[in-house]
């Protein structure tokens, strides 16, 4: 099985980032507010769970343009150090290959989103490791 992982990070508290992917309803608003409508959550595979106090993952079985897919999501802390600071991860995975004409447009929308998300929080900001030492997200 392959996969196709993208990555954002955000500035804000572990609740916030949370809330947008803690249950399928949270989820599918969330593609449907970043323009992602073909995408379409189709059950819970396992659900939220904090792995440490700042960290945590889901799986859904979601389904694009008739393709069943999983979506992994993985929030982690930046660093221990930064308490306002957060990478989010989502992993989709298939059981055919994800390549091709179609793998280029699941990125493509995975990335849109994340960069949505990012927007939200961030506004223009792209949070680089040389700023992870800004007092903002401490």
């Amino acid at each position: 099985m392959n996969f196709i992982l993208c990555k954002t990070r955000v500035n804000t508290d572990f609740n916030k980032i949370k809330s947008s992917f803690d249950n399928e309803r949270s989820l599918q608003h969330f593609f449907e507010t970043c323009s992602a409508g073909s995408v379409k959550i189709k059950g819970t595979i396992s659900p939220f769970e904090n792995n440490a106090f700042f960290s945590g993952k889901a799986r859904y079985q979601i389904e694009i343009k008739d393709h069943p897919l999983e979506l992994e999501v993985h929030i982690m802390q930046t660093t221990e150090e930064t308490e306002y600071c957060y990478d989010v991860f989502l992993k989709l995975k298939g059981e055919s290959p994800l390549y091709n004409d179609k793998a280029i447009e699941f990125r493509q929308l995975l990335d849109s989103s994340l960069n949505t998300l990012r927007s939200h929080f961030n506004g223009t900001w792209i949070i680089g490791d040389d700023e992870l030492h800004y007092s903002i997200l401490k």
